[in-house]
């Protein structure tokens, strides 16, 4: 199957200049979680081919239930990893990188820098590398997506899209705000 074929239906709801553009967007996503897995196989069966993986964590029973990724074979392997498979297997011809990093002040804005990125998703689930990843993501002028709280929201109505500044009713949110802050991020 050519990749045209594979990925016709969304060339039609987007069309050619945008697909060259997803195709050659290099762009990182970090945490792979329950919202990282989906974003990175919904970019994956969109046409994206440049995909960056980083998460350190492994698979495990209790990420049956939410990872895209998690099933009996990939118990015990990183997430990362596991990953990068399946997305090799919706578009064998996409070049996907897996990092098994755990992001921290320590060396966000080098891996940033290193990358040299079109895109950066954050969605990562812990305060501090969430607020690292951020803060160098605004230093080194990388564009961003970063995916706030959603733990035990039942109500998908709910969801908005937003500045970080402007949200509300996200404990999440709130402590990234005062993160950034401490750190002189306005």
């Amino acid at each position: 199957m050519s990749m045209e074929e594979r990925f016709s239906r969304t060339a039609l709801l987007l069309g050619d200049g945008a697909m060259a553009r997803l195709r050659s967007a290099k762009i990182a996503l970090f945490g792979l979680g329950g919202v990282g897995t989906c974003t990175a196989e919904f970019l994956a069966r969109s046409g994206a081919a440049r995909l960056w993986l980083y998460d350190f964590d492994r698979i495990t029973p209790s990420s049956c239930n939410r990872l895209l990724s998690a099933g009996s074979a990939t118990l015990g392997m990183e997430k990362a990893a596991a990953m990068r498979a399946r997305i090799l297997d919706i578009n064998p011809q996409a070049e996907v990188a897996a990092e098994p990093l755990f992001l921290g002040p320590e060396n966000a804005a080098a891996v940033l820098a290193a990358g040299a990125f079109d895109l950066v998703i954050d969605a990562i689930d812990s305060l501090n590398p969430k607020v690292s990843l951020l803060e160098a993501a605004v230093l080194g002028n990388h564009p961003v997506i970063s995916s706030m709280g959603a733990a035990a929201r039942t109500d998908p109505a709910q969801v908005s899209s937003t500045t970080l500044w402007k949200t509300h009713n996200c404990p999440l949110a709130a402590k990234v705000r005062q993160g950034l802050r401490r750190r002189g991020i306005r």
